[in-house]
């Protein structure tokens, strides 16, 4: 659009008592001359708020829309990295979702979910790192308990089994370290 052009449409919206305001029309003449489109700046505007592409001041932009305040001396990586485990629980809540996150966050890219107690659900990584308990807890939704699990074999290596040949699961002991 044409910077005059522009410049109209934007007077018209400002309220009739400011209208002939010089310093304010000053400015926002100023402001629209300013505006230099290029072919990149569409691109430019959608990666400030990407989560992978954001730096700096737009990073903390994205983490305050979320509530997520950026830590004391947190570079751009380890605060887009907690953004990401943060972003990944408030999506969480049905069994799809917990599979998927289970599965971002442990590396296994087939993770076993069982949900046969009421309101209770475990999550087994045979193909990637141990969840820790407040890890999974976080993935279950309001009123669920969420479990790491951990498949009991016997010594020959074989999976013990119901009847139904279904494995026998138990809550799996955390290692000792914390997760923020």
């Amino acid at each position: 659009m044409n910077p005059l052009k522009l410049f109209e449409s934007v007077k018209g919206l400002v309220i009739e008592q400011y209208r002939e305001s010089g310093n304010l029309l000053s400015v926002l003449e100023s402001a629209i001359e300013s505006l230099q489109p290029s072919e990149d700046s569409a691109e430019r505007t959608s990666d400030a708020f990407d989560i992978n592409a954001a730096e700096g001041a737009w990073l903390d932009i994205i983490g305050k829309i979320k509530n997520i305040v950026r830590k004391h001396g947190e570079s751009d990586v380890e605060f887009r990295e907690r953004l990401l485990e943060l972003l990944k629980i408030d999506a969480a809540g049905t069994p799809d979702n917990v599979i998927y996150n289970v599965s971002e966050l442990s590396g296994d890219p087939a993770p076993q979910y069982t949900d046969e107690c009421p309101a209770t659900f475990f999550v087994y990584t045979p193909g990637g790192r141990q969840l820790l308990r407040k890890q999974v807890r976080r993935l279950a939704p309001a009123g669920v308990l969420g479990l790491p699990g951990a498949a009991l074999s016997e010594s020959n290596g074989a999976f013990l089994a119901t009847a139904d040949g279904k494995k026998i699961l138990a809550a799996a002991r955390d290692e000792d370290r914390e997760v923020a």
